[in-house]
C-alpha cells in the first residue's frame, strides 16, 4: 500500500490558527488506511501557567490568602522556587522525584490542575504534609478531528480532540525550537476515509487546554491510502 509523506506547516493553512488550522490537500487521498506522525517542530512561546490558571488560596488561621503564580514556563524546580517565595510563611515547598511535599499545617485550596497536575480537593490531611504529583508541566500533542479512526485510542481526551498522532513533552528553553523525530511512531486505524480537508489541533493533553498561545509548527504525516 502506498505511503505519502506529507508536509505540514502551520504558516500554509487554508484558515484557522496556529494551534487549530484547517488545510487543503492539493490532491484528495481516497481510503485512507492509517496514520502517523513522522517528525514535529514547534517554538516553545508557551505559558504552562496561565494567568488564568495560576491561583490558588491557603487557609491560614485568620483568612483564606490568595496566591498568585506570576504567568510564565516552568519547570519542576523553578515552581518550587517560585512557591517558596511566595507561600513563605504559611508553608514551605521541597521536590523529591516528581512529588511536591507541602509542609504545612493550612488547607491547600484551588490548586490549578494545570500546575500541579492533581486538583486540591481532599488531598489535606492533619498532620501530614499535601503531597502531590509534578509530572512534566507542559505537553504539546497534535491531533486531527477530521481522520476517523477504526478504534478511539486510550490516550484520546473526549470533547477536546478526536485522533492524537504525536504527544511530546516541553523539553526546550522558551524562545527555543523543539525538534521530534519518531522512528517507531504509533499508526492511527483509520476506516477507508477519504481526506482532501484536513484540520490539526494542537494542545496540551494533561491540563486540556488549547495551546493559544503556539506561534507556528511544522511536521510531517504519512498516510497509509490506495
Amino acid at each position: 500500500m502506498p505511503v505519502y509523506d506529507i508536509y505540514f506547516d502551520s504558516r500554509d493553512r487554508v484558515s484557522g490558527t496556529p494551534w487549530d488550522s484547517i488545510f487543503q490537500l492539493t490532491h484528495p487521498l481516497s481510503n485512507v488506511r492509517s496514520v502517523f506522525c513522522k517528525s514535529f517542530q514547534f517554538f516553545n512561546t508557551f505559558q504552562n501557567i496561565t494567568s488564568t490558571t495560576n491561583q490558588f488560596e491557603i487557609n491560614t488561621l485568620n483568612a483564606p490568602t490568595l496566591i498568585t503564580i506570576p504567568p510564565g514556563m516552568y519547570d519542576a524546580q523553578k515552581i518550587v522556587t517560585t512557591l517558596n517565595q511566595l507561600i513563605s510563611p504559611y508553608a514551605t515547598v521541597s521536590l523529591s522525584g516528581n512529588l511536591l511535599s507541602w509542609n504545612t499545617r493550612y488547607r491547600i485550596q484551588n490548586i490549578s490542575t494545570t500546575v500541579l497536575g492533581l486538583p486540591a480537593t481532599g488531598l489535606y490531611t492533619p498532620g501530614q504534609p499535601t503531597v502531590l504529583s509534578l509530572a512534566t508541566l507542559c505537553y504539546v500533542s497534535l491531533s486531527s478531528k477530521s481522520i476517523q479512526p477504526v478504534q478511539r485510542p486510550i490516550a484520546c481526551s473526549p470533547g477536546l480532540f478526536s485522533t492524537p498522532l504525536i504527544t511530546v513533552p516541553v523539553t526546550t528553553e522558551f524562545g527555543f525550537v523543539q525538534s521530534n523525530v519518531e522512528f517507531f511512531p504509533d499508526h492511527v486505524i483509520c476506516n477507508n476515509h477519504a481526506l482532501q480537508t484536513i484540520s490539526f489541533q494542537v494542545t496540551d493533553p494533561f491540563s486540556k487546554r488549547p495551546l493559544t498561545d503556539l506561534q507556528s509548527w511544522a511536521g510531517v504525516i504519512c498516510f497509509q491510502a490506495d
